[in-house]
């Protein structure tokens, strides 16, 4: 009984690799392409050796950086929209204490660099998204992904000292609101 068995185990088995490792290998080839979608071009004899990349790898690289900018363009457009409303309360606020007598031209001066930063770190932006878009038809990607990002990251740079500028407007707002108190106060 137990010879039985082994023979029919035997005889599966040498059955599955006959018909099996042909099938394999027939396939095999084609599989391990689509899975190694970078490939190694050698070039000529002594020249640099090229890494080609394929089109299924350049189908993934173009949908990342579309979730990549999307939600980037979320957090930059949602950052960008936030400091122009609290730029725009500033302002009116600085109006106001214009109304009653204060000298805001320094404040004016600071809303208005901040604008201006605003408006650059936006164009900036903007420039970056098209960097990271032209990434992967580039010829040399590292390169222009490196271009890219520094792109982005002086858009971000610009962004935050639009917020500086704003900070400082807010505080030489407060000093001429303390100061309008005192006199105030003083007089009564």
């Amino acid at each position: 009984m137990g010879k039985r068995r082994f023979r029919r185990t035997l005889i599966a088995s040498l059955v599955a690799v006959t018909v099996g490792v042909p099938a394999f290998v027939a396939v095999g080839p084609r599989l391990a392409a689509a899975r190694h979608v970078v490939g190694v071009d050698p070039g000529r004899p002594g020249g640099p050796v090229r890494v080609v990349v394929t089109p299924a790898r350049l189908r993934l690289y173009r949908g990342r950086i579309v979730v990549a900018l999307r939600r980037r363009r979320i957090a930059f457009d949602a950052s960008a929209a936030r400091i122009a409303t609290r730029l725009t309360i500033i302002e009116n606020i600085a109006k106001e204490v214009k109304a009653l007598g204060g000298d805001v031209t320094a404040v004016e001066e600071l809303i208005g660099k901040a604008r201006s930063a605003l408006d650059q770190a936006k164009a900036t932006e903007a420039k970056a998204i098209a960097a990271f878009q032209a990434v992967p038809n580039a010829s040399d990607k590292w390169e222009a992904f490196q271009d890219a990002r520094d792109l982005g990251a002086q858009a971000v740079k610009e962004l935050k000292q639009a917020r500086d500028y704003g900070k400082q407007a807010v505080s030489e707002l407060r000093a001429i609101i303390d100061k309008l108190e005192a006199s105030e106060g003083g007089s009564q």
